[in-house]
């Protein structure tokens, strides 16, 4: 601040969030090992940031819908679905 001024306005947070490795396994209910691999094999949408890896939350909502199976008709109260993983 100078002279009661802001420099710079107020910081707007991002739009859209990241998760780390151990937030992804336990979203997707598998090992962090798991989740290293389909990072690896590209299968995975990640943000690299140098040495960093990290997943964006929407993209890994829609990743997840994507491979639903079982999605019940719409306005059904049965919920249950299973996710596809690969290489489980």
């Amino acid at each position: 601040m100078t002279g009661g001024r802001l420099l710079f306005g107020p910081v707007q947070q991002p739009s859209y969030t990241t998760c780390l490795d151990t937030k992804v396994a336990r979203l997707l209910g598998i090992g962090r090992t798991k989740v290293y691999e389909l990072i690896g094999r590209g299968e995975l949408p990640v943000v690299r940031i140098g040495r960093l890896v990290r997943v964006p939350r929407a993209e890994l909502e829609r990743w997840i819908r994507d491979r639903v199976v079982g999605v019940p008709a719409s306005g059904s109260l049965w919920m249950i679905g299973r996710v596809r993983v690969p290489g489980r």
